[in-house]
């Protein structure tokens, strides 16, 4: 049934664009050289009818040729449908048109088809296409829908569209700015990957949605204006921010300082691989091409961070120790996949959620939980064996809870009453200099030896000097001022 609505959809935009073309001719309106079969010349004489005109109004000529500029004064869609290079179906309810002059037209109503495993159907033209003419009707840009458009410069999106898909404009090298209109509600991941001539962009506040790296590789990208305020950008992008700035309703937002990973976080790493995330709130999200971390050996979250964004320390193959601070709520989608040299972790009473994949292809060999059981991902664990240890006594770690996530855990509960206590570095029960030492090499070398409730003796969320300076007093006093 395709085929036949889309010769009815062709022909009622070819009768939209010509409706001068068949409107009925007016009697007597036959130049004069026109003599019908066998007839005899009707131009003039007796038998000729009247004018149109009344009594006394002059006649014009019956055959005027028309005016130079008349003669090209064919409005331009009927230009692209008589000089049509291609043309097909693209929607349901939906046709697509280009034309010699490099426009392609796309008309209809509802969605545009996603084109996730094959190509859209003027791909094979794609190096032709220069601008595009999306018409009222068309409520979603597909997938992969432009892919590759190299010589594309403009876009029209009319209103009423609502959502631009995945990779939508990849690779669209020459296009410079886009106005997305005021209904979208949604923005594809990576839907402007690879605009590298890309200087502007309106973004509306309509758009809730706004996917990962839809800015990566646009690396002259300097202006991004948006409809909403600067709050309301936090919520809709949590990403990485570098290279340019966002206008918003309520003043700008700069691009992010080079060790800047959160609104309000900084990081620092030492020659040895010794990073530190410090300051207050949640990290930004990362994209699959996050590589500002690779090189991270140990790292510690002080308090204050409430987030470990998406994909931030994804394929850390040189990170052996994670200290996560109380104040963290939520380890993001792929934070530590593939990190290859971490073998264990502790993760904190005031952690909720473990998003999907957080941990998958890592080489864990044992988790600590302490506290209620988080949300757990789905493939959190994919593809790791671990034994993971959670609190006897508490209930919300049920049956349902304690599965595999994609991997082969086994869950042992342990008794709370056994926790750490602070400043107990080697766990022997006791204060002692053999605690200092232990304590002084965790701090310069960040060893994993301990766990963060022991290590942090003074409760301020970091590990430096005050700690030792701490275990010290305590254990000449009798450890009266820990607890």
């Amino acid at each position: 049934m395709k085929k036949p609505f889309s010769l009815l959809l062709v022909l009622a935009l070819c009768l939209s664009l010509f409706p001068a073309a068949f409107a009925e001719e007016p009697v007597g309106a036959l130049a004069p050289d026109v003599q019908e079969e066998g007839g005899e010349d009707t131009s003039s004489g007796a038998d000729a009818p009247p004018s149109p005109q009344g009594e006394g109004e002059t006649a014009e000529p019956d055959a005027l040729p028309p005016a130079e500029d008349e003669a090209d004064a064919l409005p331009p869609a009927a230009d692209e449908i008589q000089d049509t290079v291609a043309s097909g179906e693209c929607g349901d309810s939906m046709i697509w048109t280009l034309n010699s002059e490099g426009v392609l037209t796309i008309a209809g109503s509802g969605d545009m088809w996603n084109w996730d495993t094959d190509y859209a159907p003027w791909y094979d033209h794609r190096e032709e296409i220069k601008s595009i003419r999306i018409m009222s009707g068309v409520t979603n840009i597909g997938n992969f829908a432009f892919d590759g458009c190299t010589s594309l410069t403009s876009v029209t999106i009319p209103e009423g569209v609502t959502g631009i898909g995945n990779l939508a404009f990849y690779g669209c090298t020459s296009l410079t700015s886009v106005m997305i209109p005021e209904d979208v509600a949604s923005i594809g991941s990576r839907a402007f990957y690879g605009c590298s001539a890309m200087t502007s962009i309106s973004i509306p506040a309509s758009a809730v949605t706004i996917g990962s790296e839809i800015f990566w590789a646009c690396g002259n990208l300097k202006n991004v204006y948006y409809g909403g305020t600067k709050a309301a950008w936090y919520l809709c992008f949590p990403y990485e921010r570098s290279g340019f700035t966002v206008h918003c309703t309520d003043g700008d937002l700069e691009p992010a300082s080079d060790n800047q990973c959160g609104e309000n976080l900084l990081w620092t790493v030492d020659d040895a691989g010794n990073m530190t995330i410090a300051g207050s709130g949640r990290m930004w999200n990362y994209g699959l091409n996050n590589n500002a971390f690779y090189t991270v050996k140990t790292l510690r979250i002080l308090s204050g961070v409430t987030s470990i964004g998406n994909h931030a320390f994804r394929d850390c193959s040189s990170l052996t120790s994670v200290q996560i601070s109380e104040s963290v709520t939520t380890i993001g989608d792929s934070a530590f996949l593939g990190c290859s040299s971490l073998t264990s972790l502790t993760i904190p009473t005031s952690v909720i959620n473990v998003e999907k994949y957080a941990f998958a292809w890592s080489v864990l060999e044992e988790l600590r939980f302490e506290g209620a059981a988080p949300s757990l991902g789905e493939n959190c664990f994919s593809d790791v064996t671990a034994t993971a240890y959670y609190p006897a006594n508490d209930p919300t770690w049920t049956e349902d809870v304690r599965q595999n996530y994609g991997g082969t855990i086994t869950w042992v509960a342990y008794e709370s009453e056994s926790a750490y206590t602070p400043g107990d570095i080697n766990g022997a029960g006791a204060l002692d200099n053999a605690d200092v030492t232990q304590l002084i090499f965790c701090i310069k070398y960040g060893s994993a030896d301990a766990t963060g409730a022991s290590l942090d003796v003074n409760g301020d969320g970091e590990l430096d000097n005050r700690d030792v300076t701490r275990l010290i007093r305590c254990i000449h006093y009798g450890g009266v001022d820990i607890f």
